[in-house]
């Protein structure tokens, strides 16, 4: 029998409400704690998510409309019409491939970005684990975060950590909440 992945946030405990954003983030997130595989959809297009592939990719759709072009004149449509038609299909994709972009842009799912959290959160993790344990000990007293309070939002699997593993635990194993301006402005609305 297989298991699903063990859920952050979806403890016993789940009934408190969080006192930081950072417990609101484990709890409230209920995403896998390791990473999720790509289905086959994906992996086929990460092939394409390099410099070659994108090269390959922009010449198979050249052939492509092209191609597309003679069926419509083999069926019959006039060679004017015909490149019309190719030349429109071909501009709206390339419209719906550019919002998709912006669309990634704006969300911060782009590479750069992903690497940049990714990149963020390698430096904070550095950062604590070159503190002791008196430092740990009072960083989490400054901001309000008991060792209860950890090991209520990480579950049965921090018990045997100190209290600074536990920090790094949670640290590794958090999606950190956006810092983009622009949340601000939504929650406004």
């Amino acid at each position: 029998a297989t298991r699903a992945p063990a859920m952050r946030g979806s403890g016993a405990k789940a009934a408190q409400p969080p006192r930081t954003l950072l417990q609101a983030a484990v709890q409230e997130a209920d995403v896998p704690v390791k990473g999720e595989e790509m289905n086959d959809f994906e992996k086929f297009i990460d092939r394409w998510n390099t410099k070659g592939g994108l090269t390959i990719a922009t010449f198979l759709a050249i052939f492509v409309g092209w191609a597309f072009e003679k069926a419509l004149e083999l069926g019959g449509v006039e060679s004017l019409q015909a490149g019309i038609w190719t030349s429109a299909i071909l501009f709206v994709v390339l419209l719906w491939w550019t919002s998709t972009y912006l669309f990634r842009v704006a969300t911060k799912s782009t590479t750069y970005a992903q690497q940049l959290e990714l990149y963020e959160r390698e430096v904070m993790v550095k950062r604590l684990s070159e503190l002791d344990d008196e430092e740990i000990a009072a960083l989490c007293e400054e901001v309000g975060v008991t060792p209860a309070e950890i090991q209520a939002s990480m579950g049965d699997k921090v018990k045997s950590l100190s209290q600074k593993d536990a920090v790094l635990q949670l640290f590794k194993n958090t999606k950190m909440p956006s810092a983009d301006p622009r949340s601000v402005l939504e929650n406004l609305q």
